[in-house]
């Protein structure tokens, strides 16, 4: 069969520039077609693919990275930017309706911001991942901080140390620590003190460097 086109001198030539073009718009394409935009210019625009980040993010490869959450990708592809543009960058969601905080596509929607403003935000929505909804939550049960606080402060025979409750769990000794004084994981319960008199005679909470062996 012939072909439909002579092929050229010298065979084609096809610069990798329009290569790199043409794959820029395909993902484009294709990210256009996991987002619904069905309600308008003011409607939030949820993720309807498969692929999620474990906070709810859709995510796709985009300009050679795997995972992109989807967010970026839109706030990215409606200025004309790059993902290199706003590497030091959080994308705020500015949704009304809060059930789509996380999952909003909508540009109109996105705005940049620091990281401190990402946290403020999310703490003010309700949907900072914290206690059994953290990824370190799901492995680390609110029941099984409660029972180390317990042993820790109300200990039946000789208190346990810090050193040997991490590694009995697999845990960082600073993150148990934290747990153990309550400055995380608040909401898990148990004690965060023992409740009798410190080493200067005051009736309070003993720290656990006033505990000998406790490191």
């Amino acid at each position: 069969m012939a072909e439909p086109v002579a092929t050229p001198h010298g065979g084609w030539n096809i610069a990798a520039d329009d290569l790199n073009e043409l794959d820029h718009l395909a993902r484009v394409s294709e990210f256009r077609a996991r987002v619904d935009s069905s309600g308008g210019p003011d409607a939030c625009w949820p993720w309807i693919a498969q692929s999620r980040h474990l906070f709810g993010y859709g995510f796709m490869r985009f300009e050679g990275q795997n995972t992109v959450p989807a967010h970026r990708i839109a706030y990215v592809v409606a200025h004309g930017l790059t993902l290199a543009d706003i590497r030091c960058q959080m994308i705020l969601h500015r949704c009304t309706e809060d059930a789509y905080r996380n999952n909003c596509n909508n540009p109109d929607h996105l705005m940049a911001g620091t990281q401190a403003e990402n946290i403020a935000d999310k703490k003010i929505h309700g949907t900072m991942p914290s206690g059994e909804r953290h990824h370190m939550g799901r492995r680390y049960s609110d029941s099984l901080i409660a029972e180390l606080r317990e042993r820790y402060w109300r200990p039946r025979g000789k208190r346990p140390t810090i050193t040997a409750l991490a590694a009995e769990i697999g845990a960082p000794i600073g993150v148990v620590s934290r747990w153990l004084k309550g400055a995380s994981r608040p909401e898990a319960g148990g004690p965060a003190s023992p409740g009798h008199h410190n080493r200067h005679g005051a009736r309070g909470v003993f720290l656990p460097w006033d505990l000998p062996g406790s490191l």
